[in-house]
């Protein structure tokens, strides 16, 4: 669903990916998820106070996010992310 989203697949001209009308089961509507995801989230990527995707908490970016003792472990839990 995110990549279908996101139009990866439009040049297909598949109707069943087309991005525009793909919808699939997630917590909010499609075209919520297209501006706070595609272009909130795209234009801002990283922008404290305008990315939604920062602070969720998985890793610290900022110094303005609180800090909790989890993010000791942050080198090695993004490592592991990583690989």
């Amino acid at each position: 669903g995110h990549n279908v989203m996101h139009g990866q697949y439009d040049w297909m001209n598949d109707p069943e990916f087309a991005g525009r009308a793909y919808e699939w089961d997630i917590a909010g509507p499609s075209d919520f998820w297209r501006h706070t995801h595609n272009h909130i989230h795209h234009t801002y990527t990283n922008v404290l106070g305008k990315d939604d995707d920062v602070g969720y908490g998985v890793v610290r970016l900022f110094p303005e996010q609180r800090w909790k003792p989890f993010y000791r472990w942050q080198p090695l839990w993004v490592t592991l992310q990583a690989l």
